[in-house]
């Protein structure tokens, strides 16, 4: 095979790489560097981005918010401030320096009794109590007067609504004196009478009626530190209960 065609192939191609790699352009000032930027061809003019109109509302900047500091919990009100804000709403009356008087009524047909205290406030949940009783029950057959006193110290629960529960103890006294028709021609004959030291105490609450005028409800409880009074049945030798219970029900006039 002869190298000419060969050398001549060689030489085309050399030839045409060379044109392909540097050309020159019409209107162009040099070659063009396969590295270098492109730029517009010559007779077009250079595009520059168009600004925004000045009429078109302007989208302002995104701001990052400043950071909040988190929010601590809001406390409860302090009780004492509750209660100063119901009493100023005028639903508790706002009655914590105010002398009350309590009178307690009952009676039926064979049956009356009384009850009259006084209460002293210390401050909006304290009061000193001094209270007085009697009662007295006749009948064909039997007949008893009872009367007594009491000191104690009440405890009450001051709230926004007009029932202000409470609770109270203290030390007190209780005489009595009890008589039967043993049906043996001497009529009625009084065979018990003597007294005791008692201990007492109390749980209920006072319903607001009036600016002036409250229900009081309570459950009481009156225990002889001493011997209780005798029973009415058998021969009287029996003793009745060292702890009575009972439920009363009465007005307070508040002064």
């Amino acid at each position: 095979m002869s190298i000419r065609p060969i050398l001549l192939l060689t030489t085309v191609l050399l030839f045409a790489e060379g044109r392909l790699m540097a050309y020159q352009e019409e209107g162009s000032f040099g070659t063009i560097d396969p590295d270098a930027p492109a730029r517009p061809a010559s007779g077009y003019p250079d595009v520059k981005p168009a600004e925004p109109s000045k009429d078109l509302p302007q989208k302002p900047l995104r701001q990052e918010a400043p950071a909040q500091e988190p929010s601590k919990p809001q406390s409860r009100p302090k009780y004492r401030d509750y209660y100063e804000q119901a009493s100023k709403s005028q639903k508790s009356y706002n009655d914590e320096n105010s002398v009350s008087l309590s009178l307690g009524l009952g009676f039926g047909f064979n049956y009356f009794q009384g009850s009259l205290g006084v209460g002293v406030p210390v401050n909006r949940y304290t009061v000193w109590g001094v209270g007085g009783n009697y009662f007295r029950r006749d009948d064909d057959k039997e007949s008893e007067v009872k009367s007594g006193g009491d000191l104690s110290l009440i405890l009450r629960l001051p709230n926004p609504t007009p029932i202000i529960p409470f609770i109270s103890g203290g030390p007190g006294f209780e005489s009595w004196k009890r008589a039967k028709d043993e049906s043996n021609g001497k009529g009625v004959v009084v065979f018990h009478q003597d007294d005791s030291p008692t201990l007492n105490w109390s749980v209920g609450a006072s319903l607001r009626l009036a600016r002036y005028v409250a229900l009081v409800g309570a459950l009481k409880s009156t225990t002889y530190t001493d011997r209780p009074p005798r029973q009415f049945d058998g021969d009287h030798s029996k003793r009745e209960l060292r702890t009575n219970e009972r439920f009363e029900l009465g007005f307070a006039f508040i002064f």
